[in-house]
C-alpha cells in the first residue's frame, strides 16, 4: 500500500466520486481510478461499492479509510518535524 493510494482515497471519499477527486489532485480519472484498482489489488479488498458514478465506502473500506486518515495524519506530522529539524529547531 501506497501513501499516494491513501491520499487518493481521502480524496474520492471526500468528492464522493472519481472526477471531482481527480481534479482536485490535478491528475486525470484514468489515474486516480487505477490508484483505486492498485489498493484494490494490494489490500484484497473493494473498498466501495459503485452506485453508477458514485461511490459509497464498504464497511470494510470504511475501516481502511478511517486508518488511512491516521496514518496520513502522521506522516504529515513526520514531514513537519523533518522541516523544523531542517530549519534549525
Amino acid at each position: 500500500m501506497k501513501l499516494d493510494q491513501l491520499r487518493v482515497l481521502r480524496a474520492v471519499v471526500e468528492a464522493g466520486s472519481v472526477k471531482p477527486a481527480a481534479e482536485s489532485l490535478h491528475r486525470t480519472q484514468p489515474a486516480v481510478s487505477q490508484a483505486l484498482k492498485a489498493l484494490e489489488v494490494q489490500t484484497g479488498t473493494e473498498p466501495f461499492d459503485r452506485f453508477g458514478s458514485r461511490l459509497e465506502l464498504t464497511p470494510v473500506g470504511r475501516r481502511v479509510y478511517l486508518q488511512s486518515l491516521q496514518v496520513l495524519s502522521e506522516v504529515e506530522d513526520l514531514n513537519q518535524l523533518v522541516r523544523l529539524f531542517d530549519k534549525g529547531h
